[in-house]
């Protein structure tokens, strides 16, 4: 099993080298990230954007001469509905945003003639290193990026999402916690009652290849010690691996404060779509979209061999 992103990246480099569409090339830190990934073997980068700005970034640059170019215009829409077209294709692997917007990327993959959407709903993914844990641990949120204020249906596609990747990983049984303010039933809090519905449906095989529990506070979710000093009993015992969030605020907020406040790297993806689909944030270091890159590759070589 996967339970870090060195063995992330060793086992992204046991895979054949897996094409990577960078949409939109005016962004420094994507540019090195390809780079590195193409360096250590497993990807070939396909750059899609302005043809000055293409070869701008050639220039500055070591990008390697197995790199495949396409040349539009400076146009967002265009850019994105050129490199969606490759995903669609199967002229490429795997889809990362470069220097285009999230949602002009996020519209073409999900246009209904010529988008990639698979699932019915899309979500994201986001990954952090718990060094807390024995042999560390990859703990993932969902959703800080996609999904805005899912119901409980909603809710259950976002477990089936993260579970793909956590299988992906080597893990056939991840423990998902649906994360709440309180472990508690409040018909005064939502969140609570959804939580309840989900445990309800993963007992009544509803949900399957994972152990899912709730409503559970966070610390609740990550935290023995807290278990114990609470008095509660769970059957993921305060180790979950994925943490479903009430709201894209929650998730956001906690994700976010794994890398300002507590200082890890994080890798994220989308799934949902007939091929991994990476929207790293503007403000992510380069280590972390190579990350996201050798995320990306593990699990679209898992799907390639279902």
């Amino acid at each position: 099993m996967i339970r870090n992103f060195k063995a992330l990246v060793r086992h992204a480099k046991e895979n054949p080298a897996l094409r990577v569409v960078v949409a939109g090339v005016s962004n420094d830190a994507v540019i090195q990230a390809i780079v590195q990934a193409e360096a250590e073997g497993f990807a070939v980068p396909v750059l899609v954007g302005a043809p000055g700005d293409i070869q701008d970034n050639i220039r500055r640059f070591p990008v390697p001469d197995s790199v495949v170019t396409f040349s539009t215009s400076d146009d967002g829409n265009e850019i994105a509905g050129k490199s969606v077209s490759l995903i669609k294709g199967n002229e490429a692997d795997i889809l990362l945003k470069g220097s285009i917007n999230t949602s002009t990327l996020m519209k073409a993959v999900l246009d209904k003639e010529t988008g990639i959407r698979q699932s019915t709903l899309l979500s994201d993914l986001f990954l952090f290193e718990d060094s807390s844990r024995d042999g560390n641990q990859l703990v993932g949120i969902t959703d800080g990026g996609v999904v805005l204020y899912p119901d409980v249906d909603q809710k259950q596609i976002l477990i089936e999402n993260a579970i793909q990747v956590y299988h992906a990983l080597g893990n056939p049984t991840p423990k998902v916690a649906v994360c709440a303010a309180i472990e508690r039933v409040n018909k005064k809090m939502p969140p609570t009652i959804d939580a309840m519905e989900l445990k309800q449906r993963y007992e009544n095989g509803e949900i399957t290849g994972c152990i899912v529990d709730g409503p559970l506070a966070l610390d609740l979710a990550l935290s023995k010690k807290a278990l114990e000093m609470k008095g509660v009993q769970s059957p993921l015992h305060g180790v979950a691996d994925i943490l479903i969030m009430p709201n894209i605020e929650a998730a956001n907020l906690v994700a976010k404060s794994t890398q300002c406040i507590a200082g890890k790297e994080a890798a994220h993806v989308i799934m949902g779509a007939t091929a991994p689909v990476l929207i790293p944030s503007r403000s992510d270091t380069a280590e972390g979209k190579y990350l996201s890159i050798a995320l990306a590759s593990v699990i679209r070589a898992t799907m390639a061999n279902q």
